[in-house]
């Protein structure tokens, strides 16, 4: 079954997991134990996605007429870039 998002859902959703991960990120920095238990992997998710959320009021009005495809991929580099500073 294929289900097809298009661009504001799935913003919306990158919103949601964002504000959800937020919730629960110590839950996934307690899970972190391979290859370094170094307790941070929920911060740093989190940091991806805020990245990739704050991006989005300049990506948007581009991404009206893309596909999610193309969405998630600015939004990954987007979120690349900054996890990397």
């Amino acid at each position: 079954m294929t289900i097809e998002l298009d661009s504001q859902t799935f913003a919306d959703m990158l919103r949601q997991g964002a504000v959800q991960l937020g919730r629960d990120k110590k839950v996934v920095n307690d899970l972190n134990v391979f290859p370094i238990p170094d307790g941070d992997t929920g911060d740093n998710m989190l940091m991806t996605l805020k990245a990739g959320c704050a991006a989005l009021p300049t990506l948007e009005p581009s991404l009206r007429g893309g596909t999610t495809k193309q969405s998630s991929q600015t939004l990954s580099d987007t979120a690349s870039a900054a996890s990397s500073i």
